[in-house]
């Protein structure tokens, strides 16, 4: 169903997007990046949590709306906070 699609798709993408992040941070000598990188394990094992319990449920309504709101919660601090940091770092190093 088009749950499961979601899941999948936000699987591939997080995932993606994580790699891709952690690489950045790397090149640019990030010191967060073991910090960002647990946040990025926790967020996949939550998700890998409520894939299974979706499968388990078959479905279930709560499944869903705890996943939209995990994800929407998950992603708006995530990109307001830590990606936020990122590009002062980044901009830090500039202005030397």
């Amino acid at each position: 169903g088009i749950i499961s699609q979601m899941l999948d798709f936000l699987d591939d993408y997080t995932k993606t997007h994580f790699r891709d992040e952690e690489k950045y941070m790397l090149e640019i000598h990030y010191p967060e990046l073991n910090t960002q990188k647990r946040l990025h394990e926790s967020f996949i094992a939550e998700l890998a949590k409520l894939k299974s319990e979706y499968k388990k449920t078959g479905g279930n309504v709560v499944v869903i709306i705890s996943a939209n709101q995990m994800v929407v919660n998950w992603l708006i601090q995530h990109i307001m906070v830590q990606d936020k940091k990122i590009g002062q770092f980044v901009k830090s190093q500039k202005d030397c």
